[in-house]
Parts: C-alpha cells; structure tokens; sequence
C-alpha cells in the first residue's frame, strides 16, 4: 500500500511530507476466494503521529509564526473573557487546533476501535 501525503497552506502551497508517515502492522480480515474461507494476514498501514506533523511543519516545511501574532491571538481571547486563554504563561505558546473521531475495526483479534486525530494551526506563515 502506498500512501502519498501533502500538506495544503493557505493560497494553496503544498508541500510532501512523507517523511512524517510511519507504518504499523496490522491483522486484516479477508476471504480466500481459492477456498471461500475467511483468513487473516498481517499488513502494513501507513500513520501519521501528531508530533511527527508538528515537528515536520515547523523544521521542515518552515511553518513560521510571529511573535505578535501569537500574543494578539493569546490577549484577543484573554481580552473577551476565555478561561483557557487567562493564564499568562501560555501566551508565548502556539495555538493549534485538534479534532479526533473514531470508527469501529474488526480484526482477528476482535473488535477494536481506531481514533483519528486532525491537527490545524490557526496561525500560520509558511516561508
């Protein structure tokens, strides 16, 4: 299985990041169509960590974000009230976001559950 992995900026600047894919092996369900019988073989799937794409985006695609951006976000957010962004020591700290969702796997082993994870940067300026 070959994955291909590109990142989008924003005006549409893309850049391969395929260095951040690692892959683990997993069981997966197939039927033998030679004998009908269901089986399993053990396959590579391609992941990517979270702080593989973090680390990625700002060493080697050279995410770059001011300073003042990041404050102006911290104080704008401080300024109408958010609890989170009250505390001052997080105000030299990157915003990113993150969304997860899971879906249902059955394998071998049984069912299992699988969680995807999204990262997005609400600050960005790619150099």
């Amino acid at each position: 299985m070959q994955l291909l992995v590109r990142v989008w900026f924003f005006f549409a600047k893309e850049v391969q990041c395929s260095e951040a894919v690692e892959k683990i092996r997993i069981p997966v369900k197939y039927e033998d169509l030679s004998d009908g019988v269901t089986k399993y073989r053990m396959e590579d799937f391609p992941i990517m960590y979270p702080h593989a794409v973090i680390h990625f985006l700002f060493e080697k695609a050279k995410l770059k974000i001011p300073p003042e951006h990041i404050q102006q976000y911290w104080n704008h957010h401080s300024t109408f009230g958010e609890e989170w962004a009250r505390n001052p020591q997080t105000h030299s700290m990157i915003p990113l976001g993150i969304f997860g969702d899971s879906a249902r796997v059955t394998t071998q082993y049984g069912a299992t559950h699988v969680l995807g994870i999204f990262l997005w940067c609400f600050l960005d300026q790619l150099q």
